[in-house]
């Protein structure tokens, strides 16, 4: 009885790792929602590890990083005023 046991564990280990093997298998069809997510922003990583990301054109990341230069050159004084003014144009229920 030995060579019966030993197949039943073999299948019940099988039935009990195969969610998870359909799981790795939609992950490497659909993709990582947070991935697309991410490259839907305009930030696209590539498969090599020693690659240097790209910033897509046009999309919200590249964007904000037209503008921080611009951000970056104010001082503390300007950045509360022009909080303040956007929090004025918010309240207003004018979209940013």
């Amino acid at each position: 009885m030995p060579v019966q046991t030993s197949f039943l564990d073999r299948l019940i280990e099988f039935f009990s790792s195969f969610p998870e093997m359909v799981g790795k298998l939609l992950l490497s069809i659909l993709g990582d929602s947070n991935e697309r997510y991410v490259r839907s922003l305009g930030f696209v990583r590539s498969n090599k590890p020693d690659s240097v990301p790209k910033i897509t054109p046009g999309t919200l990341l590249a964007k904000i990083n037209d503008v921080e230069p611009e951000m970056l050159a104010l001082s503390d004084d300007e950045l509360r005023q022009m909080a303040t003014k956007l929090r004025a144009r918010l309240a207003q229920g004018e979209t940013l």
